[in-house]
């Protein structure tokens, strides 16, 4: 059995954390403008506080996770939790590549499996893309042996929408762009930032998919 050793993110310790600390910042704001003692000493003091909260919380966002490929199944192993999944319970699986790696896999009664590493965060998805590359071997080699099929989920840099909206947004910005110049308004650091930073977000995601070599 071939085992992987991953640092995985765990979605639900970071919304619980980072919403904490959001709530955290939006009460001392609130507190601070209704007693009158809101000015920039104030502000700095819960800004480095809610800054320095982030980082010391930053080391839950993590857990370990083995994963095992059989011939027949995968295996999960968390907290001393070991799960055995044949290969025939699933019913499809979904590989995106963006900040990371994330594998989502559905079974047939359901149930879902998400295993979500990013480049950030001490997390591995350089072992979660590795896992995910001989994953993709066995589905292949044990299609071959029975009849249900399991679904290969296309990522959302992967469908129509995303190469529509990245044309539509480029088509907003250009025309603002556009509009700015023929009418000699100057356009704000803000609107430019707001044209430009989705289209940088979603052009490299959208292009590394679209040269990715085929599924073998």
């Amino acid at each position: 059995m071939k085992k992987f050793s991953i640092t995985a993110i765990d979605q639900s310790r970071v919304l619980i954390i980072v919403s904490s600390i959001a709530i955290f910042i939006l009460f001392s704001m609130f507190a601070l403008i209704k007693s009158d003692y809101l000015n920039l000493f104030t502000f700095s003091i819960t800004l480095v506080l809610a800054i320095l909260s982030f980082f010391y919380f930053k080391k839950y966002f993590t857990y370990s996770l083995t994963l095992g490929l059989q011939e027949n199944s995968f295996l999960t192993l968390k907290n001393d939790i070991e799960e055995d999944i044949p290969y025939k319970e699933i019913r499809s699986y979904k590989i995106e590549e963006l900040d990371g790696i994330r594998l989502e896999v559905r079974l047939r009664n359901n149930k879902k499996i998400t295993i979500i590493t990013s480049n950030n965060f001490g997390s591995t998805p350089e072992i979660l893309k590795d896992f995910c590359n001989h994953f993709e071997e066995q589905i292949k080699i044990h299609q071959n042996q029975i009849s249900l099929p399991i679904e290969k989920k296309k990522s959302f840099f992967e469908t129509r929408l995303a190469l529509y909206l990245l044309i539509t947004i480029s088509i907003i910005g250009l025309g603002c762009i556009l509009y700015a110049v023929f009418t000699n308004k100057k356009m704000n650091l803000g609107t430019f930032l707001v044209i430009v930073i989705p289209i940088i977000s979603l052009l490299p995601a959208l292009l590394k998919v679209k040269s990715s070599p085929p599924p073998r």
